[in-house]
């Protein structure tokens, strides 16, 4: 049975939030997120220890949530690696879903 992760994000400010660490001979792969920027117009990206995901994601202050969800993974890391989430100009708050597996 596959086990869904849910990771609640709120940073007090901006910067790198680990989602999840590495675990050996595994991969982290998100099916989707909610998120936001407070109070500030700004970016957000999904990382990895082995590099970026996503290229940076812009977001005005003024705009209503991101929210992206799908069936198959939407962003994946390589085996052995981390899963972060960095912000620019503005804490993120939201919600990121993932699973680790093979």
């Amino acid at each position: 049975m596959a086990v869904y992760n849910r990771f609640v994000v709120s940073q007090p400010s901006a910067g790198t939030t680990l989602i999840a660490a590495a675990v050996p001979g595994r991969k982290h792969k998100v099916f989707g997120f909610i998120m936001c920027l407070v109070n500030n117009n700004g970016t957000y990206k999904f990382t990895s220890s082995s590099g970026d995901l996503t290229g940076a994601i812009f977001q005005a202050s003024n705009q209503p949530p991101a929210n992206i969800f799908w069936h198959d993974p939407i962003i994946e890391t390589a085996l052995d690696s981390s899963l972060s989430l960095v912000t620019t100009s503005g804490a993120g708050r939201g919600i990121v879903v993932f699973m680790t597996e093979p």
